[in-house]
């Protein structure tokens, strides 16, 4: 009597364990290079970050083409506010003309309240603009003003897209 052995049965096992080793490489190939290309950490602000406009106020000098701008800023949160982007428009518009920045640098951006750098919580602010025709075309009407906090994290400005307030205020 002789044995029947079916060899086939040893080959598709063979390839199913190859099959197996070659999905488990590409896994781990795809990890390693997602785990190096992603950023670790993404700075981020503290939901604890608000800002709030007290007043504004804006005049049209029609002699030298220019507007002024006035706002009183209070920092309602509990962290301390290192900058701010002032940004203005026509009201009704969703483009806002920036009017600071940090390459804007005669502009007022980053905040000092007194001996301390930064917006400390429960302070106000005052910031006190000449917006040049160049920026913004000065007209008396309504406008729409946009303040947004920014604070550094781990060594780089962080902009708080959560904290955007806007109001809106009429130019004499």
């Amino acid at each position: 009597m002789s044995l029947y052995t079916d060899k086939r049965a040893v080959s598709e096992m063979i390839s199913y364990v190859i099959l197996i080793v070659i999905a488990l490489a590409l896994s781990v190939m795809v990890f390693t290079y997602l785990k190096i290309d992603i950023p670790k950490e993404k700075p981020q602000c503290s939901e604890s970050i608000a800002l709030s406009i007290r007043d504004a106020s804006c005049a049209v000098d029609s002699s030298n083409s220019q507007m002024n701008l006035s706002i009183l800023l209070e920092n309602k949160g509990f962290f301390t506010i290192d900058a701010v982007y002032v940004r203005m428009g026509l009201k009704g518009k969703k483009i806002l003309v920036p009017l600071n920045g940090p390459n804007k640098e005669e502009l007022s951006f980053y905040i000092s309240s007194g001996a301390s750098p930064g917006l400390l919580p429960q302070i106000k602010y005052p910031w006190f603009n000449t917006i040049p025709s160049s920026d913004l075309t000065p007209a008396k009407g309504n406008y729409t003003v946009e303040v947004q906090p920014a604070v550094y994290s781990k060594n780089e400005l962080t902009i708080c897209d959560s904290a955007i307030v806007k109001q809106d205020i009429a130019c004499k």
